[in-house]
Order: structure tokens, then sequence, then C-alpha cells
């Protein structure tokens, strides 16, 4: 008995993802510029706010302060710190697996997507934020040879130009 031979139909040039020009340094630093501000100025907002709650809660007294030791004060600047650091990578993650831009990477027409055109998973989004050594790994990108940076390496992603006069499709 003879196998019938399946002929799979070749996808047309529509159905594949659309190339887009892998981005510099240059603009890299640009948005991670922006980042940085918007990011300080969410912080900023974070920071206040969660001093704020701490304050309510002593004034109604759900939190009792008084002569608290050296280990009480800094288990509780470690609690803080680990309340701000998540707030900063929430705000990346957010952005990155969301629509793949944050509001930095806008203006110099950046996206982050995988290597297939798609969005960035959590897991893919983890690896390129503890990865990134807070930007540092973007001055790998002038060395490699496709121009990634250390962390869409690890991550296997790529930061592309979306639109404008460097986003002519790659062939």
């Amino acid at each position: 008995m003879a196998r019938s031979k399946t002929t799979r139909p070749t996808p047309t040039p529509s159905a594949q993802p659309r190339r887009y020009p892998v981005t510099g340094l240059f603009r890299r630093l640009g948005a991670w510029l922006l980042d940085a501000l918007l990011a300080g100025a969410l912080l900023l907002l974070a920071g206040v706010l969660g001093y704020g709650l701490a304050w309510l809660l002593q004034l109604i007294g759900l939190v009792k302060t008084g002569e608290s030791s050296l280990g009480d004060w800094l288990s509780h600047q470690t609690l803080y710190s680990v309340y701000l650091g998540l707030v900063l990578c929430g705000y990346y993650l957010w952005f990155w697996c969301r629509t793949g831009q944050t509001p930095g990477m806008k203006p110099w027409h950046l996206r982050l997507q995988r290597p297939d055109g798609q969005r960035l998973g959590l897991a893919q989004g983890l690896i390129r934020l503890f990865t990134a050594a807070f930007g540092l790994g973007n001055l790998l990108a002038p060395f490699d040879h496709q121009r990634r940076a250390f962390q869409d390496i690890w991550a296997e992603s790529e930061m592309v130009v979306e639109n404008g006069s460097e986003a002519k499709p790659a062939a």
C-alpha cells in the first residue's frame, strides 16, 4: 500500500513576518535615557505612595512604631527597596510584553519583538530584564554582527526600527 504524498502549501510573501531593520547603539541609548527619566518619575510616585500608605497605617494604628533597633530599620528598608524594584521591573515587563514598546522607545520608533515578529512572553521579558545590567548590555550591539545587545541574545529577541527613515523592510 503506497502512501499518498501530501504537499504543503508554500507560504505566500504576505504570510511571512515583515522584517524590519535592527537598531543600532545610539537609538537604543536614546530610548534608554527617556525610559530612565520616566522610570525615575514612576519610582518617585511609587515612593510617595509607599510612604503615604505607611504613614496612614501608622496613623490608624495598624502599624506601631516606637524605639526600634537597627535590624528593624534595615528590614523595613529592604522591604521598601524590594517594593521599588518590583515597580521598576513591572514597568518594563508590562510594556515589553503588552505592546513591545516602552514610552521611551516610541519616539525613536523602536519595538522589541521575537525574531518571528511576535511579542515577547513573560519568560523572555524576565530573561531580558535580568541580563540587561541596567542598560550596559546595549554596549555589545555595535560588536555583534546582527546588532543585538547582550540581553537580546539571551532572551532570543530583537529591537527593530518600526517606521521612519530607516524603516525599509530588510530583504
